[in-house]
């Protein structure tokens, strides 16, 4: 039986209704699913303790923003705008690294080889693309800290730049296979 080949010359071997299937199932998936490709799992565990970081990161700097807020000082809204800045930083950090695991969970749900090659490319292009926004994040850390004279506000944020820089690094560093 011949097997038909998509217009830009792949078989589809049954990724699309992978895709569409595991997809939902994966994005809630816990680490059993990476369990069976251990280098994948050496890539998603520190993701998570990452994700989860930046989790209580979020939270801490909420809480500084509250003590910031409801005075009309100049000075007190320049220390509430950093500390909201660094808590958007936060959380799409957060969301990049859930978007991250829920890529490598698909990947390494494929068993068909071709697939795999096709989803390799999306995956490694996406975690580029995390990598190039999380870049643009240790700037945004770096100005707030700039700007902020509060000393545990400036401590947290030069925690999360360097957490932000391990991000970055362990995102540049994956070679999936």
């Amino acid at each position: 039986m011949p097997t038909r080949k998509f217009a830009f010359g792949h078989k589809p071997c049954g990724i699309v209704l992978l895709l569409a299937v595991l997809y939902p199932v994966l994005a809630r998936a816990d680490s059993r699913v990476l369990a069976q490709s251990q280098p994948l799992s050496n890539y998603a565990d520190p993701l998570k303790a990452k994700a989860k970081r930046f989790v209580e990161y979020g939270q801490d700097f909420v809480n500084f923003a509250k003590a910031a807020s409801g005075t009309q000082d100049f000075e007190q809204l320049a220390e509430y705008e950093a500390a909201t800045t660094l808590q958007s930083v936060a959380g799409e950090t957060s969301d990049k690294l859930r978007a991250a695991i829920t890529l490598l969970q698909v990947y390494s749900a494929l068993s068909c080889e071709e697939d795999r090659s096709i989803v390799r490319r999306f995956v490694e292009r996406e975690f580029r693309f995390y990598s190039q926004q999380i870049e643009i994040s240790i700037d945004q850390v770096n100005f707030s800290i700039a700007y902020t004279k509060r000393p545990g506000v400036a401590a947290e944020a030069g925690r999360m730049r360097d957490d932000l820089r391990e991000v970055k690094n362990t995102l540049d560093s994956m070679k999936l296979q």
